[in-house]
């Protein structure tokens, strides 16, 4: 699944960058928060499409096999949604 290839790809490069940015004395804090929400997008996209797979292969282990018995494929995650502080607007 060459779809799968590139969002896997982009996710080791920005956890790269966000190693990199973690390693210095005082991060630019703007671009960690650009690096890490780019983790979080091609995250969700390979979460995704690991589910879009296991979708498919759970379609043909349900088909008839002959003696052999069905198999079930499970995909299981548990995803989060952190919502920055600057996200949050109040009024007083």
């Amino acid at each position: 699944y060459p779809e799968h290839a590139s969002p896997v790809a982009a996710y080791g490069h920005s956890v790269r960058n966000r190693n990199k940015l973690l390693k210095e004395a005082n991060p630019d804090a703007l671009w960690l928060s650009s690096v890490e929400e780019s983790i979080a997008r091609h995250g969700v996209a390979i979460a995704v499409r690991r589910q879009e797979i296991i979708e498919r292969l759970q379609t043909e282990c349900k088909k008839n096999n002959g003696s052999f018995p069905g198999s079930l494929i499970i995909f299981a995650f548990e995803m989060c949604i952190i919502f920055s502080f600057s996200d949050i607007v109040t009024s007083c």
